[in-house]
């Protein structure tokens, strides 16, 4: 394993196009043109020196001080390889002509569902499933603000486009300032993936966002700008991006490729400006059939040189800027994609790690990121990965192992 200074000279190449989704995501016309008009790629000197910085961040986190991590040494990480994240991984499934799925059928539910830890200084660990708290009146955990539904009424499109942009002046509110776009430099235009602040420093995404299987590397150095709003200078409309000093996912993704675990977390430096912004509520639900026909809406971030019919451009691009879909859940899919949630909400590329999320309880609560496009287990559907009951747990005990100083956040 090479350290961070030989690292460096592998440039990172994460700040294309994100996507996920449809059929026609093979990376050639248009894919290819969106990856080549968003790579960012930093010099050799600045990804050194930000590598530096955020291993300093974690110096003196030792998870193995906490319950239930185990070491794993050290991981792989995009400034080693040359690996691209979102839509990278799913145009290679589609252009060798098949569709993601699991590597093996052996992977037992337990060691599936066991969270894998990487940190910004390349430290990996495993936080074993019997360390989490199984309680389910412990894993329902609340939205920060419940101020009554505001939602307008989906990685691939369905029909007519029915994505609607978000008003200029929304991107300071919530919800629409906790939800935001993964960048590959501080200074991006746009960004390769979306995601959503469930709590004061912690972000929910698409596992395919933080992991890529087939380079077996994590999503490094990657920066989260919540409410990113278009590509112009007013782009940050919520403060500079926020860097991110940890990655999660799921040892189902990480070791099996199974896209029933594609869900992926960040950790994000802890700052007053982040906790401030609120999050959404998360929780899962059982049995799973208990969310079919519930309504359910996307904020996303659709790929920048894509078209979005309700574009504020002259030119029709998708142009960074954060749209809405709804849509409601149906639940019945092929045994191939047991934990997926079916949907028809208009999508595109870019959009993969969106919260796909439902009006309850007087507030706003994610079941799922949003993950596939129509191409993918069922036709004719868009597709979020469910929210299980290991997966609730584990966010939660992360709110417990890496508190803000800003703001507390706590489940049941």
């Amino acid at each position: 394993m090479r350290n961070l200074k030989q690292a460096a000279v592998a440039v990172l190449s994460v700040g294309m196009l994100a996507g996920c989704g449809g059929v026609e995501a093979v990376e050639t016309g248009a894919v290819a043109e969106e990856r080549a008009a968003g790579v960012e790629a930093m010099d050799r000197e600045a990804a050194l020196a930000e590598a530096r910085l955020r291993a300093a961040m974690v110096a003196n986190l030792d998870p193995l001080k906490m319950k239930g991590y185990e070491a794993m040494g050290r991981a792989t990480t995009s400034l080693e390889v040359e690996a691209a994240f979102g839509e990278a991984y799913l145009a290679r499934m589609q252009a060798r002509g098949v569709t993601p799925g699991p590597r093996t059928s052996t992977l037992d539910e337990a060691s599936a569902s066991e969270g894998i830890l990487v940190l910004a200084d390349g430290r990996q660990f495993r936080k074993r499933l019997d360390a989490i708290p199984s309680n389910p009146e412990q894993l329902m955990a609340p939205p920060s603000q419940q101020d009554g539904d505001r939602d307008v009424s989906g990685q691939s499109l369905i029909g007519t486009d029915n994505k609607t942009t978000v008003s200029y002046s929304s991107y300071t509110q919530y919800p629409f300032r906790a939800t935001g776009t993964v960048l590959s430099t501080s200074t991006s235009t746009r960004g390769f993936c979306s995601g959503a602040l469930i709590g004061p420093r912690l972000v929910m995404t698409a596992g395919h966002c933080v992991y890529d299987p087939d380079t077996q590397a994590w999503s490094w150095n990657t920066w989260f700008s919540p409410g990113h709003r278009g590509e112009g200078s007013d782009r940050f409309a919520n403060g500079t991006p926020r860097r991110v000093v940890g990655l999660w996912s799921w040892s189902g993704w990480v070791t099996n490729a199974d896209p029933n675990y594609d869900i992926g977390f960040m950790l994000l430096e802890d700052e007053p400006r982040t906790a401030s912004l609120g999050w959404f509520g998360f929780g899962y639900w059982e049995p799973q059939s208990v969310l079919e026909g519930v309504g359910v809406t996307l904020l996303q971030y659709p790929g920048a040189g894509y078209t979005c019919a309700d574009s504020p451009l002259e030119s029709g691009r998708c142009g960074a800027f954060q749209y809405i879909a709804s849509s409601t859940i149906d639940v019945a899919g092929p045994a191939s994609c047991p934990n997926l949630l079916t949907h028809t909400a208009d999508t595109e590329k870019g959009s993969s790690g969106s919260p796909t999320y439902r009006w309850w309880n007087g507030g706003r609560w994610i079941v799922g990121p949003h993950a596939y496009g129509t191409g993918y287990c069922t036709a004719g559907r868009n597709k979020a990965v469910r929210i299980k009951q290991s997966i609730a747990a584990f966010a939660c005990s992360v709110f417990d192992d890496y508190p803000s100083a800003y703001a507390t956040r706590t489940c049941g």
